[in-house]
Formats: C-alpha cells, structure tokens, sequence
C-alpha cells in the first residue's frame, strides 16, 4: 500500500484534470485552473494563492475535490492504469471527446447502492433512471449523466457501488461546463436553482426537502462553479439561486466565490 501511494503521488496532475473535463489554462510552464483560487498546476504539483495551500496529485483529490484517502488512491490508480502520462497532446485530445461507460443491462445493483446503502426513495431513483439522468455501467457503477439544454450528454459522474472500494469520478471527456441537473417536479413554474457539489447531494437533499423540486436542481460534480454559469445563461428564466453546498472549508470557500460571481447581478442569492 505504502508504495502505491507513493505512485499516485507522482500522477500528472495536469493530464488528470484534462482528462476529467476541467479546463487548464496555459500560462509558461504552468498552467492556471480557473474558479480555484489562483491555483497554479505543474506536473504533479499544485498551489492555490487565494489560501497559500499547496501539495502533490494524491493532496489535490483529497483538499480540494474532498475525495475520501482510499477513494482518491483508487481513482488514481484507475486514472495511471489507462492514461499515457507522458503525452499531453494525447490528454488534450481525450478532453475533447467525451466517452459514455458502457450500460449494463439492467439497473439492480445501483437501485440497491442508491436505495439501502445511500437510503433514497425508489420513486426517486426510478425517476432518475426513467427521464435519462442515472443508469448502471457494465462494471456496476452508478453514472449520471450531464445533459444540456438541448438534451446532448455532455459527461457523467461516475459512483462505485462497492462500499469497500468506493471511487467517484468524471468519465472521460466531461465538459466540466454541463453539470447534472434534475428538472423541477411536473407542474412547476422554475425561476429559482438549488445548487449542491453532487449528485447523491442533491438527491438526498430532496428527500429531505421536497420544495427543492420547486426548481431546478443542479450537481456542480465537485465545485465547479462554470456548471453554474452555463446553467444561468441557458436557463433565462431563473431568478434565484440557492447554494447548498457542504459545511466544509471547501464548500464554504465555493459559496463565497459564487457570491463574488452573481454580484451586481439580477439573481436572488440564498446560503443553506
């Protein structure tokens, strides 16, 4: 195990982002993640100005995407085993072609991850399923997918389903502009978005308060606040927007930034 997080330690960083959707961009020798706090990436290094942090590839999953140790370690290992981690014209490629997980033929084990271990309500996971949102890939994960407002998939999250070796990440190519998005309950007049940092999030926020659905529900799939943006500028009609994300020093740092984003703006701006 020790050497293994010593490998992962060592992933590019850089081909890592690119192949989850984010967009880098180029500055020298570095290049600039933007809607991160002034955060600098080179190789397998980071550091955000807006917080003086800083660290490895394995630090980045686990600061400031808040994977959980074993998660990130995993997910790492996932991404070393099939990227070339010397080729960033190939990373860029894999950018700009987004790659759907293969379906497997029927839904039981992410009904079963969603509904016993996760605790959501059948209705609400079929629905998911039946409107296109969620469905089970050949290897029994969980896989939302990011449609835009013209109905084209433009990535997906990717949740295990194993409790022993649980991972969450974005499927290659995601276009980290196109967050997940459950419309408004039927007979709804939406003018207002709830925005939370996942899917499961937001699902589970739902549950928990039904008048979420007044409105569109939107998974930044982490804390990507561009999903935001396009969302806002595709949507004209939505006037409020309520930022959910978790009590933590990262999703609190997000709401912040949201807030410096839609001032001076015309939108309602509330914080759960």
């Amino acid at each position: 195990m020790d050497e293994r997080i010593k490998q992962v330690r060592k992933a590019d960083l850089v081909n890592w982002l690119i192949a989850q959707g984010y967009e880098l961009i180029r500055e020298g020798h570095n290049y600039r993640l933007p809607g991160h706090g002034g955060m600098i990436v080179q190789g397998n290094h980071w550091r955000q100005f807006s917080t003086g942090a800083g660290g490895n590839t394995l630090d980045f999953l686990v600061r400031i995407l808040r994977y959980k140790f074993k998660d990130a370690v995993t997910a790492l290992d996932i991404a070393m085993g099939t990227e070339d981690k010397d080729s960033s014209n190939r990373a860029v490629e894999k950018q700009q072609c987004f790659t759907a997980p293969p379906a497997a033929e029927n839904q039981r084990r992410v009904i079963a991850y969603l509904t016993q271990t996760r605790a959501l309500s059948v209705d609400l996971v079929v629905e998911c399923i039946r409107i296109g949102l969620l469905y089970q890939d050949t290897r029994g994960n969980c896989v939302f997918r990011c449609i835009d407002v013209n109905g084209e998939i433009r990535g997906a999250v990717i949740v295990g389903t194993l409790t022993e070796r649980k991972y969450r990440v974005k499927a290659e190519g995601s276009d980290v502009r196109y967050g997940w998005v459950l419309p408004p309950a039927a007979g709804q007049d939406p003018d207002m978005v709830t925005v939370v940092e996942s899917p499961i999030d937001g699902l589970s926020l739902v549950q928990l308060r039904p008048g979420a659905r007044k409105g569109y529900l939107l998974s930044l799939n982490g804390l990507h606040l561009e999903a935001l943006e396009q969302l806002l500028k595709d949507r004209p009609g939505i006037r409020g927007v309520v930022l959910a994300m978790d009590a933590d020093a990262a999703g609190r740092e997000a709401v912040a930034r949201a807030k410096v984003m839609l001032r001076n703006t015309r939108y309602g701006i509330s914080a759960r």
